[in-house]
């Protein structure tokens, strides 16, 4: 049976491990939309070759202009989509966590901090 996001038990992550204490426990979530927007790529890719016969009316400054394909204004979307999945991509691959540390607690704790500096 596969556990949805909110139903996974207490003190583990996602995959079912057990989280670790300081440390952010990796999930399969990403992955997983990462997955989904691929396939929804591949049934873009499939309705741009459908409608590449098709005919359709361009528009330049909201009014019509000459004709084009049905195919050829989804394979506009299908670029941007693709350049932003590609960027995705990279941010995920490319973050770095930090680590949590400093003053936490009450205004105490910040009073202690700066105690002697102005």
């Amino acid at each position: 049976m596969r556990r949805g996001w909110a139903d996974h038990p207490p003190g583990r992550d996602v995959d079912g491990r057990p989280r670790q204490r300081g440390r952010i426990a990796p999930t399969r979530r990403p992955r997983s939309a990462d997955r989904q927007a691929g396939s929804g790529v591949a049934l873009l890719a499939a309705r741009i070759e459908g409608g590449a016969d098709t005919p359709a009316i361009a528009f330049t400054h909201i009014q019509p202009a000459e004709p084009t394909t049905v195919g050829y204004r989804l394979a506009q979307y299908g670029q941007d989509l693709l350049a932003d999945l590609g960027e995705l991509r990279r941010v995920r691959d490319n973050v770095r966590g930090k680590g949590l540390k400093g003053a936490v607690g009450t205004s105490a704790s910040y009073t202690q901090l700066l105690d002697g500096t102005g």
